[in-house]
């Protein structure tokens, strides 16, 4: 997990009134809308806006000066920021399912761009294997985060999940 912030030359140092956060929808659907109570209960005159989307474009918007500050993932990428911790990701499948491995690995998939999905297509290349994609979703609080059903998909998450 990263943070990624505006240019010291995009922003002022000084007292702020607002401060305009760019996150995914897995950590607003988490840890983050603690913090930020947290944030807004220590810090009253500042007002927080709050942008959900994928980071890639979260990160572009921030670079055109729409946000002050974006919390999200990546697996690789040229954009400075600070590392807050690793995830391992893992592959995770029904407890007693089988995968045939003579047939595309079934996957379930958010859209791109997307770290996770990238990571597992780059996996699947490597391992030489074919895959399909079964299941897909837009947001990452949706069913693909919670376990899958039997023989239906295989996904990449964080171990925590």
């Amino acid at each position: 997990m990263w943070i990624f912030q505006a240019s010291s030359s995009e922003t002022d140092h000084g007292p702020r009134d607002r401060v305009r956060i760019g996150s995914p929808d897995n950590l607003m659907s988490s840890w983050l809308p603690s913090v930020l109570r947290t944030f807004a209960a220590t810090h009253p005159t500042v007002s927080i806006a709050v942008i959900v989307g994928y980071t890639r474009p979260l990160i572009d918007s921030m670079n055109r000066g729409s946000l002050d500050i974006v919390i999200g993932s990546r697996c690789r990428g040229d954009q400075p920021g600070h590392l807050l911790w690793r995830e391992p990701l893992v592959w995770a499948y029904a407890r007693d399912g089988v995968i045939d491995r003579e047939m595309p690995v079934p996957l379930a998939l958010f859209p791109e761009p997307c770290p996770y999905r990238e990571a597992a297509l780059a996996a699947l290349a490597r391992a030489g294997r074919d895959w399909r994609a079964s299941r897909w979703s837009a947001r990452a609080s949706t069913s693909l985060s919670r376990q899958p059903r039997p023989n239906l998909a295989l996904f990449q998450s964080v171990k925590a999940c």
